[in-house]
This record gives structure tokens, sequence and C-alpha cells, in this order.
């Protein structure tokens, strides 16, 4: 059996509404956890 891994990304608007924490917790509640975290700011 195959590991796959998701890039997720949540765009700035969602940070902005504070809502990264539902939207990890909605992962983590299909038994998916987190390998790394990130968050990055991208150039303009």
């Amino acid at each position: 059996m195959a590991i796959e891994k998701t890039f997720i990304l949540v765009k700035p608007d969602g940070v902005k509404k504070k809502l990264v924490g539902n939207i990890m917790a909605r992962f983590e509640a299909k038994a998916l956890n987190n390998v790394d975290l990130k968050m990055k700011v991208a150039p303009k």
C-alpha cells in the first residue's frame, strides 16, 4: 500500500477570518495526521 500525501493551502482570506483551526480540526476528525505545518508569506 502506497503512502499518500496531500498538500493543503489556506488562502489569505481564510487566515484573516481565523479559519485555519477549523480546517485542521476537520482533517484531524477524519483521523489524518499532520506531518508538517508551515506558514509562509508570498512575495508580492
